[in-house]
């Protein structure tokens, strides 16, 4: 958030649990990031990693979240509900947006696990979705541009099609010359290390995938400076 102040980035997604895809962030964090940035701020609405059908209990659970994000001064949501084939919740969604009605909404990348896309947009449309993050089914959005683009063209300014997934300043302007996007997402990340973590060779403290314990993401200025430099030589 403090890079984001610092170079007046007008949006961010505010996650906690980085390394299992993003979870619903503190309220404590919440509102130490509305102090700090004066942008709009999508809190992530995740309860728990994994997949994205939840229990009762759990959806409970995560309108009560977003209802204290937004209080505190969140504007919006990045949530997504899914059926166990795959399919969106189409209900919950209905839900989800009517107990929230003057936030924004963003279906984040459970939209990639979807069957069929075309349907999948018009039923988060239909939901009031302001917003949809894919990387076109793929590990990357440059390997997913194809049907990124396809999504774009479907949804026909009905709702905004975000690329993400591995954006970086060497294939950010490719990206967009692709899917003909006009926004993109990215965590411009990179990793740290806790030696605190690494004690006990027995213990394992979870973290990254293939990275030592103790490991942890977080933004990297020149990253986002290189890449803020490339979507600026295109305006």
């Amino acid at each position: 958030m403090l890079l984001a102040q610092e170079f007046q980035i007008p949006r961010i997604e505010l996650n906690s649990g980085m390394a299992v895809g993003g979870l619903t962030p503190s309220i404590a964090l919440a509102e130490t990031a509305r102090v700090a940035y004066s942008g709009k701020i999508i809190a992530m609405v995740r309860p728990r990693e994994g997949g994205f059908c939840y229990s009762t209990r759990e959806f409970q659970l995560m309108i009560d979240d977003a209802k204290r994000l937004i209080d505190v001064g969140c504007e919006g949501v990045a949530t997504g509900f899914l059926k166990t084939d795959g399919t969106i919740d189409v209900d919950r969604c209905d839900e989800f947006s009517r107990s929230l009605p003057e936030a924004e909404f963003v279906f984040h990348r459970a939209f990639d696990l979807v069957p069929d896309f075309p349907v999948a947009i018009d039923q988060l449309v239909a939901a009031g979705f302001d917003r949809i993050l894919t990387s076109g089914a793929a590990a990357t959005a440059i390997a997913g541009v194809n049907r990124i683009r396809m999504c774009v063209d479907h949804a026909d300014g009905r709702i905004e099609i975000l690329p993400g997934s591995g954006i970086r300043a060497a294939n950010v302007a490719e990206i967009i010359h692709q899917t003909k996007c006009r926004q993109i997402h990215t965590s411009a990340g990179c990793h740290r290390l806790d030696t605190s973590a690494q004690r006990n060779p027995e213990i394992h403290f979870g973290g990254n995938p293939g990275l030592p314990s103790g490991s942890y993401g977080v933004a990297d200025r020149e990253q986002l400076r290189k890449l803020l430099m490339v979507l600026h030589a295109r305006e």
